[in-house]
């Protein structure tokens, strides 16, 4: 892929800050006459901004969607809908209110809620900006990991049905809807093997989020050992211990999440499906050891800089300690004797001449043995 021009790289930045305020619901309906339906209306209170979706006919409202009761399959995806299109939803679908409260607020912890009738699945992606070619990224780590970058998902499983509603885009969820519009054979068969494929493409990024914190420590480490004065490398270790402390409250409850809905408990979920919600347990666990090596790594790290720290300060203090040692024998000399000969008892010339070749003399012997005991 070569290097975007000028013109389609300002026009991607528009389309992605466009994406960002957009609100739409879009719909996959496989109905049980064999038709597919592929909708999408805007909502919301930026109604003004107006994208595309080739593989989606646009609707003037959410009442064209097929009934549940008229289709094989559906995944409906919310994406910044208001609470108004929420609830709306959460009517027509009979979802439980704690449920839809839950999707009103965000900052949920990942969690699996069942209810009659449906499931409710809380996990987060973390988004990776794909790096353009030509672009060189950033060279401060912690710069491009930044906590927006996660994103939270909503999930609704229903027996025939998967309702997901987030805020901003997310790549996985992005992927597969235009590939399931685009190709009827890429569709699963049934709404439990839906919602593995969307988990499944979230947590496939959470490695790429880790890699890149695994690149950004790798160049920490190279300035931690580079660095002369470490008082920015010390910062930047208690950046990336808020950041790894963050993650880590986010991955690690997904595999109470995933290991409960491989467990089997779900109604929703049939028996043939739990073995790829299997496959997806050991990818998280994966994840999970991929998080405590990077945390390892940074606990090195951060031990290397106290250890490099403590090493310069201990050459400081030899060297000050070898001065010291060198200068003791001249403060005796010049202490006990003084330098005004015409005032002590000692008026003699040559004993002058003699104190003044002990004390060139006497420092050059100092240096001269220190160098010999390798003190230096």
């Amino acid at each position: 892929m070569g290097v975007l021009k000028g013109d389609e790289r300002r026009r991607a930045l528009v389309c992605s800050r466009l994406w960002a305020r957009i609100t739409m619901i879009r719909w996959i309906a496989v109905l049980k006459s064999g038709e597919v339906q592929r909708g999408w209306v805007q909502a919301g209170a930026d109604s003004g901004w107006s994208l595309s979706f080739p593989y989606f006919d646009r609707v003037d409202s959410v009442d064209a969607m097929a009934e549940l009761s008229s289709v094989e399959l559906l995944w409906v995806d919310l994406c910044g809908a208001s609470s108004d299109e929420i609830e709306r939803i959460g009517l027509r679908f009979h979802l439980h209110p704690l449920a839809i409260e839950d999707c009103l607020h965000a900052d949920q912890r990942p969690k699996v809620e069942e209810y009659a009738g449906h499931t409710f699945v809380v996990l987060h992606s973390f988004e990776v900006p794909d790096q353009s070619p030509g672009i060189t990224r950033s060279e401060d780590a912690p710069a491009i990991l930044d906590e927006a970058q996660v994103r939270e998902l909503h999930c609704f499983l229903l027996p025939n049905a998967v309702i997901t509603v987030h805020e901003g885009n997310i790549k996985a969820v992005e992927i597969l809807l235009n590939r399931f519009a685009q190709d009827r054979s890429q569709l699963p068969n049934g709404s439990d093997l839906l919602l593995h494929r969307i988990l499944d493409g979230l947590v496939d990024e959470q490695p790429r989020y880790l890699d890149e914190l695994d690149e950004a420590m790798e160049r920490l480490d190279q300035e931690v050992l580079g660095a002369k004065h470490g008082r920015k490398a010390l910062a930047t270790v208690h950046q990336f211990q808020h950041r790894l402390n963050f993650v880590r409250r986010i991955l690690v409850p997904q595999r109470e999440v995933l290991k409960k809905l491989y467990e089997g408990s779900i109604p929703q979920l049939r028996q043939s499906s739990l073995p790829w919600y299997r496959d997806l347990l050991d990818h998280v666990l994966r994840v999970h050891t991929q998080l405590e090596n990077t945390r390892e790594n940074l606990w090195t790290i951060r031990d290397a800089h106290l250890a490099i720290a403590a090493h310069r300060t201990n050459e400081a203090m030899r060297r000050l300690t070898v001065f010291s040692v060198i200068f003791l024998p001249l403060t005796f000399l010049t202490g006990f004797f003084g330098m005004n000969f015409e005032a002590i008892p000692y008026q003699s010339r040559e004993l002058f001449f003699v104190l003044l070749a002990l004390v060139v003399a006497l420092p050059i012997a100092m240096v001269t043995w220190v160098a010999q005991k390798r003190w230096w």
